[in-house]
């Protein structure tokens, strides 16, 4: 058939089923209530046209220009888009099943269209391409390049959207209504610099996904997978209302993520496994990471400086570096690795959870390991040192001091105990060791720090307590720097001579 013209022509009822109108121009014409099922329309301009009712079921719309035509009601299922240019096109209600493939999409207007099942391949879908409200749900969007489409109250359940660039996307609830992830496919999808800010995505599969620069702010991911995901620079800031929590993690999957940069206040990561993930740079600000696996992850380091007053000076439940400089100071560590170091002063050092150090410097200091497997070290004066629960290192350093080992409820947990540096100096010091229990704990006494000469294991001995102190076990040493011969230089309260030598023959 010839090309032919219905350019400004009200068409009611027409059928052109199944007729070639290849390269036909139907500019600004109103087809109202007409047939084009399985009409060949390639090349063919509709541009200004409003198809109004029609069914073009398994129409060939093939490098068809339709630039800013309505399709009010339009029937479209299964038909060929291929190459199709959309710009600024109104899809409005009862649109479905369509086949877009390699189309322009750039400013077209999906809003409230029913697209449940299309394939959207290889479009361009660029500034202002709108599915507000949408029904995309079971869609395949694959292969989709260029971004910054609105999605706002959209239904993407089922949606496949694997490795297709949605950057800059928006998915926020439009009016009150939530846009709906469920069970969507995005596997590696671009999704750099959207906006998810109150979207829930709970237990879905965001697997490789680019959620860099990202707004998660409130959002819910509880359960989802985001392995190897990244949400570098991304924001996820708790939103103005007291009564919200920021962005929900709990129980993700973030196995090699990466999150550099990013802005976590407030957000939750309870029992999630962030294992090997890197939060370098990252704001943790109030962040939970209770029942977190946190193996080989990359936390950033919180640096908190006292002064020379005495000060109160509290961590997160990340690594901190705490410094209380002069004065009586009291530092809590709480959550994470911490290094604490006390200064000048009497100071008292909490390690709290975590794989802490602990250094009281000068100064007569209390320090308590609490949960991990912490290192203590007193310096000098004369120092209280509890390792808590864990395998810990307890160094009293100068000084006779205190030294607590743990509470020995659990087999597995053992401590290292040293005794006094400044026997090596010829000053007689007493170490007090609490909490010993025979087979847990272990002893490495005496260790020259100056890495002079090794005290040998012939040279210790040990010896029962007296009167009322004859329940504890006395290590002593023959001196070399001395003249006395055997001097205590260790009292281990409670405990068996026998014990104390058995542990002593292995050092």
């Amino acid at each position: 058939m010839a090309v032919q013209n219905f350019d400004g022509q009200t068409l009611i009822n027409q059928n052109f089923n199944g007729q070639n109108l290849n390269g036909s121009s139907f500019v600004i014409t109103k087809f109202e209530g007409g047939s084009l099922v399985g009409t060949r329309l390639r090349g063919t301009n509709f541009s200004g046209a409003e198809l109004l009712g029609v069914d073009a079921t398994g129409a060939n719309f093939s490098s068809t220009n339709t630039t800013t035509t309505k399709f009010a009601k339009a029937k479209l299922e299964n038909s060929n888009f291929t190459n199709a240019n959309f710009q600024n096109v109104q899809f409005s209600d009862g649109v479905e099943s369509v086949e877009i493939i390699g189309g322009d999409l750039t400013g077209a207007n999906f809003r409230g269209a029913n697209l449940s099942g299309s394939k959207i391949e290889g479009v361009t879908i660029g500034n202002n391409t709108r599915f507000i409200l949408a029904n995309l749900s079971g869609a395949e969007l694959s292969t989709v390049s260029n971004g910054n489409p609105s999605f706002q109250g959209a239904n993407l359940t089922g949606v496949i959207a694997e490795g297709s660039d949605l950057s800059g996307a928006n998915f926020t609830a439009f009016n009150g209504t939530a846009t709906n992830f469920t069970d969507a496919q995005l596997k590696g999808a671009d999704l750099s610099g959207s906006n998810f800010t109150g979207v829930s995505v709970a237990g879905i599969s965001l697997e490789e996904v680019n959620l860099s620069d990202a707004n998660l702010t409130d959002a819910n991911f509880s359960g989802a997978n985001l392995n190897k995901a990244n949400l570098s620079n991304g924001t996820f800031i708790d939103g103005a209302d007291a009564d919200t929590v920021g962005a929900n993690f709990s129980g993700i999957s973030f196995i090699e993520g990466i999150a550099t940069g990013g802005d976590f206040t407030n957000a939750s990561f309870a029992n999630a496994d962030l294992s090997n993930a890197d939060f370098t740079g990252a704001i943790l600000t109030g962040a939970d990471f209770t029942g977190a696996n946190l193996t080989g992850t990359i936390l950033p380091v919180s640096t908190i400086t006292g002064t020379a007053a005495a000060d109160l000076l509290i961590g997160t439940g990340l690594p901190d570096a705490i410094d209380g400089l002069a004065g009586n100071d009291t530092l809590r560590g709480l959550d994470g690795n911490d290094s604490l170091l006390g200064g000048n002063g009497a100071d008292r050092l909490e390690g709290g959870n975590g794989d802490d150090s602990l250094d009281g410097g000068l100064g007569r200091d209390n320090l308590l390991g609490g949960e991990g497997n912490d290192f203590l070290f007193g310096g000098a004066a004369i120092d209280t040192l509890n390792g808590g629960e864990g395998n810990n290192i307890l160094d009293g350093g100068d000084g006779s001091d205190i030294i607590i080992g743990s509470f020995g409820t659990l087999a597995a947990e053992n401590e290292i105990i040293l005794g006094s540096a400044d026997l090596f100096t010829g000053v007689a010091s007493v170490d007090t060791i609490r909490g010993f229990v025979f087979e847990q704990d272990a002893f490495a006494l005496f260790e020259d720090p100056n890495g002079l000469f090794e005290i040998l294991p012939e040279e210790l001995s040990v010896v029962a307590g007296i009167g009322t102190a004859s329940n504890n076990a006395l290590i002593q040493w023959d001196n070399p720097l001395t003249a006395a011969g055997a001097q205590t230089i260790a009292i281990v309260e409670n405990a068996l001579v026998a014990d104390v030598e058995a542990t002593l023959a292995g050092v």
